[in-house]
């Protein structure tokens, strides 16, 4: 008896490995159609505020103290297992701080240096973020499912991200007050035009930058099918943004009274106590007009690492690369 069930179980398994590509594989893998899915993972900002280098940023040791994340959801339409179109909304919170710097500004031999000028900047900004991005999923081991099937059959793939998107910010600053004069708390310093532009008597933008603009996001991940519907994996995303302001760091020092000719009292305040907040530092320290706040030579990015799950809804219709 148990001889029997042997052969019959060795039978069945040659049987099985002697089949030719199916479609049941390939729809395993990737079908035709749609699929929903959602995504959640931890953000960076990369603009003027915060580090210079990518190893200071992760490597200091306040990194962790403010965390920020961003979450959303998608959907996708397979052309093809190798091809993906992709549509999603996220929201997101952005986090930099000069102070990322302290420990390599203590270690400066010159004021001079660029660690060093911006922890004496101390600037901090939060930017919350929504944002919509239409992009092409490129499968890379699936664009030959025929003669490279011991790569295409696999449950595992790596992809890339491409495409463009349109986002939304509001970058708020931290308005410390250690007098007790008012409240410390997160302020939204788009009204209060920090950097003067569009201000007669400032030598910065000579307009408003809008808080809408287009984004190019380029990514990168790895994703793992589970069963035949759901797909779990992990990605890599960079958005290339034509903006300058996410971070509220741009330009150059103003003239302080710009602000009580052009806000109002209560505004003015606000903007006086955050555009130069060297003075936190050192008291004795404060930045004269035309002095460089920023780089308005490079733009600001920002990115995120995100852990992403899919469902692939049912399709009737045969594939048709089958």
């Amino acid at each position: 008896m148990r001889k029997n069930f042997a052969r019959c179980l060795m039978a069945l398994g040659l049987f099985t490995a002697s089949i030719p590509a199916s479609h049941a594989q390939f729809s395993y893998i990737e079908p035709e159609g749609f699929s929903i899915g959602m995504n959640f993972g931890m953000t960076d900002l990369w603009g003027d505020v915060g580090t210079k280098s990518i190893l200071d940023h992760y490597s200091n040791g306040n990194y962790f103290d403010q965390p920020s994340f961003t979450g959303g959801m998608y959907g996708r339409y397979t052309i093809h297992p190798a091809a993906v179109v992709r549509f999603g909304i996220n929201y997101g919170v952005l986090y930099a701080d000069d102070g990322w710097n302290k420990d390599l500004a203590y270690k400066a031999k010159f004021i001079e240096d660029d660690a060093f000028q911006r922890y004496l900047r101390n600037q901090t900004v939060k930017t919350n973020v929504w944002e919509g991005n239409l992009m092409l999923e490129l499968n890379l081991f699936r664009f030959n499912l025929q003669n490279n099937k011991r790569l295409a059959w696999k449950h595992i793939s790596p992809y890339l991200l491409m495409g463009v998107g349109y986002f939304h910010y509001n970058a708020k600053n931290y308005l410390e007050d250690p007098t007790g004069t008012y409240v410390s708390k997160w302020v939204s310093i788009y009204d209060l035009n920090l950097e003067g532009d569009g201000w007669f008597g400032t030598n910065n933008r000579e307009d408003r930058e809008s808080r809408w603009g287009m984004q190019i996001p380029l990514g990168v991940g790895v994703k793992w099918d589970i069963g035949k519907r759901l797909n779990i994996g992990v990605e890599y995303l960079y958005r290339y943004t034509f903006k300058d302001q996410i971070d509220g760091v741009s330009g150059k020092y103003i003239d302080p009274s710009l602000f009580g000719k052009n806000l109002s009292a209560e505004q003015a305040i606000q903007a006086n106590a955050l555009y130069d907040k060297s003075s936190y530092i050192n008291p004795v320290i404060k930045h004269p007009e035309g002095e460089m706040r920023g780089n308005p030579e490079v733009n600001d990015g920002y990115s995120s690492f995100a852990i992403s799950v899919y469902w692939k809804l049912k399709k009737k219709r045969r594939p048709w690369w089958y």
